[in-house]
């Protein structure tokens, strides 16, 4: 991943980076980090799902997702997070005004985390996601939305 990374820093014309399914890890997040808090990032769309993440993975998205300003998609649905990490991530994208869409359905949601997606999804209302989050019987309950986010 740190190869990927300093090709990345080189290399200034990628918008779009698709690595699902590729078993990226904690270091791998922090090697994508590193890319996507450089000045020279003009990422726009980044492709994670269906990989290893977890919590400390989570954690270096939302320190990129806090000063990033090119990334508009970002896929990082069933990556073995727990609402410790989910909540770094709604802390990484509160301030964040280039992010369009976000998927994080298939990690593990609970009712903090879920708090905090649901005020989101009540302030953005041109944000998607691929979950809504109810309230039923003062607890937060969520659906999966089906999305196409290739073309958003």
């Amino acid at each position: 991943m740190y190869v990927i990374s300093e090709h990345l820093l080189d290399n200034g014309s990628i918008e779009i980076l698709d690595l699902s399914v590729n078993e990226i890890g904690v270091e791998g997040c922090i090697a994508i980090e590193k890319y996507l808090t450089s000045a020279k990032c003009i990422l726009k769309k980044l492709y994670l799902s269906s990989n290893r993440a977890g919590d400390l993975g989570a954690k270096s998205m939302a320190v990129a997702l806090e000063v990033n300003k090119s990334l508009q998609v970002l896929a990082f649905n069933y990556n073995l997070v727990n609402d410790i990490g989910l909540c770094y991530i709604a802390e990484g994208v509160a301030n964040n005004t280039s992010l369009r869409v976000l998927t994080l359905f298939g990690n593990n949601f609970a009712q903090k985390s879920m708090g905090m997606y649901n005020k989101f999804q009540a302030e953005r209302k041109s944000w998607l996601t691929d979950f809504s989050i109810y309230i039923i019987d003062g607890h937060f309950d969520m659906t999966q939305d089906i999305i196409d986010i290739s073309t958003k």
